[in-house]
């Protein structure tokens, strides 16, 4: 069994994968930050505690060896490995729960979005998703923690809060003429809200159009 002290140093390993996906040690000094002597000695190191070549070095350059070719992909994936799993480690502990939040998309746009950094800045640990739907609550509910519709005040759901009143106004195309009635309103044809079906029913009702 090999003991700790004889398996190579992550730096050597780093040093090696940098060589070979560059075949040369000035472009992979520049790449760590170190000098040419330092990555050759690293090199250097690391054949001979594996006993065998890695590179076979030529007048205009560096190629990989049989073993070097063998050893690379090997140590790629173990080196992505160890980051991979220390990240895991280092966000489940840094995150103290996820808080699952699904918006409309346009409260998303115009509000949550803007405003989420905000958000984190006071709850660092707290990781967030978001998700947008205009669906029922009661369909949403076990993928959401929080939710946020626009609904008439009659509309009641436990746990449900209101969070402001909304001012809608109607619009129409530029070339629409003035409109000095609600006789004339009712003429003109209403798009159809597909999100929120119930707007043109309570303006009807409100203005006392024929329905």
């Amino acid at each position: 069994m090999i003991k700790g002290s004889e398996y190579p140093s992550h730096k050597a390993l780093r040093t090696f994968i940098s060589v070979a996906n560059s075949l040369s040690f000035s472009q992979a000094a520049q790449e760590l930050c170190v000098t040419q002597s330092a990555v050759s000695k690293q090199i250097a190191s690391l054949e001979l505690q594996l006993g065998q070549a890695l590179f076979e070095r030529h007048a205009n350059g560096i190629t990989l060896t049989v073993a070097g070719k063998h050893y690379l992909p090997k140590v790629t994936e173990a080196l992505e490995a160890i980051q991979y799993a220390t990240a895991s480690v280092l966000q489940s502990g840094q995150a103290q729960g996820l808080l699952r939040v699904n918006v409309t998309p346009s409260f998303a746009n115009l509000w949550l979005i803007p405003n989420i950094r905000r958000f984190h800045q006071t709850h660092s640990k707290l990781q967030v998703s978001v998700t947008t739907g205009d669906g029922q609550v009661k369909e949403s509910l076990s993928n959401a923690d929080i939710m946020v519709r626009c609904l008439p005040l009659s509309k009641h759901y436990d746990n449900a809060h209101l969070l402001c009143e909304e001012e809608l106004v109607l619009t129409a195309e530029a070339n629409t003429k003035n409109i000095e009635s609600i006789d004339e309103l009712a003429k003109l044809s209403f798009i159809p809200q597909i999100t929120r079906p119930q707007l043109w029913e309570q303006l009807r009702y409100e203005l006392g159009l024929e329905q």
